[in-house]
């Protein structure tokens, strides 16, 4: 879990950076390197989430971490989540992993021998 802690850090000081470009420029794109996957991706869009703003938020989990946990080669995995205005309601949140399973559930399995 201390790990997970510090890249939400990261991400939260990133999505905060962002909010602060945007409002300068109108648009920003900030990356985060050096880090695992951040948990849901909904989270972040959600947090920022504007009538006015268009928010997009993408993580690549590359393969090595997967050799640290499990000592084989996986594929990565490109989850997605953004939050896009509408007129008169709510912003519309949209969060999608690119696998059929959770990266969470194949890292839990492989401590519990699922």
């Amino acid at each position: 879990m201390a790990i997970m802690a510090w890249v939400n850090l990261f991400c939260n000081e990133a999505l905060v950076a962002a909010v602060d470009l945007a409002k300068e420029s109108g648009l920003a794109y900030v990356g985060v390197s050096q880090t695992s996957h951040s948990g849901t991706l909904s989270y972040y869009v959600k947090k920022r989430r504007n009538k006015a703003w268009l928010l997009f938020r993408c993580v690549n989990l590359i393969q090595w971490w997967y050799r640290l946990v499990v000592q084989a080669i996986i594929f990565g995995t490109n989850p997605i989540a953004f939050a896009a205005p509408r007129a008169g309601h709510e912003p519309v949140v949209f969060d999608m992993a690119t696998t059929v399973q959770a990266w969470g559930k194949n890292f839990r399995c492989t401590f519990k021998r699922c």
